[in-house]
């Protein structure tokens, strides 16, 4: 017989990182038929000029709202017998930033939760909302599923689907998907528990993959710039997509007389890029103007 969903009925243990994954953690805090045993998240890294040690975003809302925190290094043995004691029903994982040990993954009675930012087995990886945006898709959406051995590989338990806006960048079209991860949550999780909802396995055949997105792949070429500014679609659709997808990280980039510049934001007009902001070396963005435009299509 399944267990109800009385008042604090399952212990859960939460593995997040980034700010977005903020609003997993905040629902699974308002729900009254779980108690949030423990927050892990990532050890605090060097941050700014200063290299200070900064706390990521959830260890910052854990330590802030007194809830137990745990920053390892990695989840090693020792680890994740810490983790085992405390007999955790559930875990939920949220833009984590590891990768889960299958023997952890084997400790919890429910399994772990994965909230993935795409509709899988479609964009199964690190990069899954970028890619969704450089491929120009219409539409993307957020999968519930059961993490195993293999990344992004588990069975679904619940999906739901969102459009794709013509001036959505990486950083919003994020936040969006696990505000929607949150919903989906919500809704989904009670008939989990309950055995109402049976994950159902993925179509492995259809799965696509991304990868680690770096700094050189935000390399825009000069002469395709130039073509863009001037009337190519193909090549405007491209870089616009490109620019979107990659802010704020690992963000977007030509060379203007040798110059590292950095292009934060660009808008297409008819068949036309239109680029409105750049960064130069130390220097504070400014607008995109005449003066710079010539510069670039000397």
């Amino acid at each position: 017989m399944n267990k109800p969903l009385n008042k604090k009925s399952f212990s859960v243990i939460f593995f997040g990182s980034q700010k977005d994954s903020l609003f997993i953690l905040k629902k699974l805090l308002s729900l009254s038929y779980l108690t949030v045993e423990l927050v892990v998240t990532q050890a605090p890294r060097p941050s700014g000029r200063k290299k200070l040690l900064t706390p990521t975003p959830v260890g910052e809302f854990a330590q802030n709202n007194n809830l137990p925190l745990f920053t390892p290094q990695r989840l090693d043995p020792k680890n994740q017998q810490k983790i085992s004691q405390l007999q955790p029903a559930l875990g939920i994982l949220a833009a984590y930033g590891q990768i889960i040990p299958p023997r952890l993954i084997k400790i919890f009675p429910k399994g772990i939760i994965n909230i993935h930012p795409s509709l899988l087995p479609k964009f199964r990886g690190p990069a899954p909302v970028a890619q969704a945006i450089l491929n120009g898709q219409d539409t993307t959406g957020t999968t519930l599923f059961l993490l195993d051995e293999k990344i992004d590989h588990g069975p679904i338990i619940a999906q739901a689907k969102i459009a794709i806006n013509p001036k959505d960048t990486k950083e919003f079209l994020t936040r969006r998907l696990f505000l929607l991860g949150s919903q989906l949550l919500d809704q989904k999780l009670p008939d989990f528990l309950t055995g109402k909802i049976k994950p159902q396995p993925q179509n492995h055949q259809q799965a696509t993959f991304t990868k680690l997105l770096s700094r050189k792949d935000g390399y825009l070429e000069v002469g395709q710039i130039k073509k863009a500014l001037m009337g190519d679609q193909k090549l405007t659709n491209e870089i616009d997509r490109k620019i979107r997808a990659f802010y704020p990280w690992p963000g977007t980039y030509t060379m203007i007389n040798d110059q590292r510049v950095k292009i934060i934001s660009a808008h297409q007009e008819k068949q036309s890029l239109k680029i409105d902001l750049v960064q130069f070396p130390g220097r504070q963005p400014i607008p995109w103007n005449k003066n710079l435009s010539q510069r670039l299509l000397q």
